[in-house]
């Protein structure tokens, strides 16, 4: 494991100040030099504190003189404390092995910690110089490392602490402060390298048997209950997590504060007499120890990876379109970590692979760092842009205005101006393809219902499609025409085409009309659709000389796999019909809408705040309890189906689900009957959410309904769906619903609910999931979270809601970088340099 932590000045002596000395194995926690950069300066061997005092300040220890621009400010960020920590299986086995198998544990933890630094080194430390920083060049480290042998609870706890100094070194010896963000990005992949490395050593040297436990690795026979019994320090964070009701990383790093206890003086020898009295204990012997330490060891030459390289890249390709070095690395050390093979191989292949371009093509940088893709994904966008432009100079059939008037008419819907002017575009306008882009509650369905009447008129097919089959059933309810899942339809198509390779003639899709030049494709939520769908989608249209409509907004949830095919299709390919007039809001709560789709956290959440609906509580649990009593306050209890409670993850939304039905059950709202599900209890009068597509049951993934009947010898439940119908589902063979009182964000995108509740904070929080949560209410949302994820002033999730991770494509993350250079280049015959004015005259 890898943590980093940040360091100011004054705390130059923090991993010597101790005066338990519990640190070091000999009692002395003497750190050594290290990095390029501190042999530049003169700094070798062992760090003195006074050395160290002066480098926190950023001045020269050698010289004297400042090494950075802010030397000597006491708020200036001093160090980065990485700390290298070995799995607890590893500084169990070191505490209870002798001196010879100590030492070589230690020499690989020592290799695994070098590896990691060097790879930190070479890729990630680099200094922003030229005025405004806008040059960046590679830098040299200086560091020193401390070796450390016991946790604060003195349970074994091999570790390194790896001040890496705020300076780097570059040419000719100048110096300057490095770009953090750079050490950041690659704390997962230094850490994964850290760990295949030192899995490697003991397997090399010592013939330690591994196993992959996740992205992490133990020891094989290693007893489980003597690792849990020396691991006090993670139960006691694991219990601070449960007490708070908070799981996110920034919570588990406030419950290590929480939870420290105070170093106290040992007896090193006395302490390790302790630690082999206790395995014994436990039926683990100092010959069981050792038995661990001979297993067969791996020699020969250095392995390759290659084939988890391949198998990396796919994968990343497959998430976003694209990828960074970094990310690659950490990848294949996860994969390789148990299988001996070393840092350098994987680094190795890693790059011959990125220098491939049979493989690889380097697109320039993305956000500070280089991207990469495969030629077949790029090939595939470009396909599908290219597949999108011939749409739209393929000339379609025009609507009149009388066909028009009639369908207003008789939808008996009144369409404001943007409205209209959307319906005119996509039914008036030239081209088989069309783009409406609307903000969230515009009304885009009640333009999609007029325009669905002009096409019906015209002789068209009209198909709905949406990724989910909840939002599918919503457009079918709004607007009439045919709807269903994306995969489905694909899936059908597919089906229906290896028929007619198969058997000859044209056969019809099963469960649905096959793509005709009659068809209107209108695929809603279109910015959730990921390049792979969408690309097929295109080129069947395309095949069948039909027309499709995308109707989404770029700037809610992303495409959970590779690329944002519509965001690049409304601004590279076609002018999109635009639908800004909010109606679902009004007021104040319209402009917060807004103001969050934009980005603008900071004034919506005052906005929230000064009418008090945020509720900020000392932990997430009360986080929680607080959001439930207000739920059951403004009447959810009562109106379950008007009142939606929403969560980043399923866990909170467990929790929520079953918090809401106990209120439920308190105020008598629910039957007696009841059935088991997934570990649930559903009771008559209960909200439920359907998990999983059936055709055969007449439910789509995402419904909501209100269970009527209960069966508990049978397992039936007979819902009444939100969205119209009475549906019977037999649990025993159709188990796939849950509580429905709470659902998570992404099932939320497209809901519309009178009221909701809204639990803010966590790692899945961005601006594009924000925007999503306050949006879905019409009469009034509540927002919530707890201290530890709104930081001081709420600035910490400020920063979370104001950060997009909007996803780009690969080929524009190359045209990007392309039209760059061309603007560097010098003007076609114009002179390399600018000629000297004097010679001139």
């Amino acid at each position: 494991m890898l943590s980093i932590g940040l360091l100011r000045p004054g705390q130059h002596d923090y991993h010597r100040r101790d005066p338990s000395r519990y640190y070091a194995r000999n009692g002395v926690a003497d750190g050594h030099w290290g990095g390029a950069g501190a042999q530049a300066l003169g700094l070798v061997g062992a760090a003195t504190v006074e050395q160290l005092r002066q480098l926190f300040e950023g001045s020269s220890p050698i010289e004297g003189r400042n090494l950075v621009q802010n030397a000597g400010k006491p708020d200036r960020l001093a160090a980065y404390d990485l700390t290298f920590s070995a799995v607890k299986d590893v500084s169990l086995l070191y505490s209870l092995t002798p001196k010879n198998e100590q030492d070589a544990i230690l020499d690989a933890h020592q290799r695994g910690v070098r590896a990691a630094l060097g790879f930190i080194e070479r890729d990630g430390l680099f200094i922003r110089t030229g005025k405004g920083g806008v040059k960046v060049d590679r830098a040299d480290a200086i560091y020193v490392t401390y070796e450390h042998f016991l946790s604060r609870a003195n349970e074994p706890a091999l570790h390194t602490h790896a001040l890496l100094l705020n300076t780097g070194v570059w040419e000719d010896g100048k110096t300057g402060a490095l770009d953090g963000r750079h050490v950041l990005r690659m704390k997962m992949a230094a850490g994964a390298l850290y760990r295949a490395e030192t899995a490697y050593q003991l397997q090399r040297c010592l013939g330690i048997a591994l196993a992959r436990d996740e992205s992490w690795y133990r020891i094989r026979n290693m007893p489980r209950s003597l690792v849990e019994r020396f691991s006090s320090r993670r139960q006691a964070i694991c219990e601070e997590l449960a007490r708070t009701g908070n799981s996110s990383a920034k919570a588990a790093a406030h419950a290590n504060l929480a939870t420290r206890q105070k170093k106290q003086a040992v007896d090193p020898v006395r302490l390790a007499d302790e630690f082999r009295s206790v395995a014994e204990s436990l039926g683990f012997t100092p010959d069981d120890a050792k038995r661990l330490c001979r297993g067969p060891r791996r020699s020969g030459p250095e392995p390759f990876c290659t084939g988890e390289v391949r198998r990396a890249v796919r994968e990343l390709t497959l998430a976003e379109g694209h990828f960074t070095r970094t990310q690659l690395v950490r990848e294949v050390a996860e994969a390789v970590q148990v299988r001996g093979v070393p840092a350098s191989s994987i680094l190795r292949d890693v790059d011959h692979m990125l220098d491939d371009p049979r493989r690889i093509v380097p697109l320039g940088l993305h956000r500070g760092e280089a991207r990469y893709t495969t030629p077949g994904f790029l090939r595939m966008e470009r396909q599908l842009l290219e597949t999108a432009h011939q749409l739209t100079q393929k000339p379609s059939k025009h609507a009149s205005d009388f066909q028009i008037g009639r369908a207003k008419i008789f939808s008996g819907k009144r369409l404001n101006a943007e409205q209209d002017a959307a319906l005119r575009q996509v039914t008036q306008t030239d081209g088989r393809l069309h783009a409406v882009v609307g903000m969230a509650g515009v009304g885009k369905t009640r333009m999609l219902d007029a325009a669905c009447r002009v096409w019906k008129s015209q002789g068209y097919e009209p198909i709905g499609l949406s990724l989910s089959g909840k939002a599918a059933r919503g457009i079918e309810a709004a607007t009439g025409m045919p709807s269903r899942t994306i995969d489905s339809f694909l899936l059908a198509e597919r089906k229906a085409l290896w028929r007619e390779n198969s058997h000859g003639g044209r056969s019809k899709a099963p469960h649905g009309p096959r793509l005709t030049k009659r068809s209107v494709v209108v695929v809603d939520e279109a910015g959730m659709v990921d390049t792979r769908k969408m690309a097929e989608l295109m080129r069947r249209v395309k095949k069948a000389n039909g027309r499709i409509v995308l109707v989404g907004d770029p700037r809610q949830l992303q495409p959970i796999e590779a690329g944002n095919p519509y965001q690049a299709i409304v601004t590279q390919i076609v002018a999109p019909a635009q639908l800004k007039t909010i109606v679902r809001q009004q007021g104040w709560a319209m402009q917060a809408v807004r103001d969050m789709a934009e980005g603008d956290a900071d004034l919506v959440l005052k906005a929230f705040e000064s009418r008090g609906l945020l509720d900020v509580r000392e932990t997430r649990k009360e986080a929680i309890g607080a959001m439930v009593t207000s739920w059951r306050e403004q009447g959810g209890a009562a109106r379950p189906k008007s009142h939606l409670m929403l969560a980043s993850t399923l866990a909170e939304v467990d929790t929520l689900n079953r918090a809401a039905q106990s209120q439920r059950r308190e105020s008598g709202k629910l039957g007696v009957l009841s059935v088991k599900c997934n570990g649930q209890t559903i009771y008559a009068g209960d909200r439920i959410l359907v998990t999983e597509n059936s055709l055969r049951h007449r439910v789509r993934n995402g419904d909501l309904g209100t269970v009527l009947l209960v069966e508990p010898v049978t397992k039936n439940l007979v819902v009444h769906l939100d969205a119209g119908g009475l549906v019977a589902l037999p649990l025993h063979v159709f188990p796939n619903v849950e509580l429905g009182y709470a659902v998570t964000t992404h099932k939320a995108q497209g809901i519309t609910v009178d009221q909701s509740y809204v639990l803010l904070g966590g790692p899945m929080q961005d601006r594009e999931m924000s925007y999503v949560q306050v949006s879905r209410a019409a009469a009034e949302t509540r927002l919530f979270t707890d201290k530890i994820e709104a930081g001081e002033n709420l600035a910490d999730l400020v920063r979370q809601m104001s950060t997009s991770r909007q996803k780009i494509m690969a080929q524009e993350i190359q045209r990007r970088n392309d039209r760059e250079a061309a603007v560097n280049l010098p003007e076609p015959n114009a002179p390399l340099h600018e000629p000297d004015r004097e010679m001139s005259l």
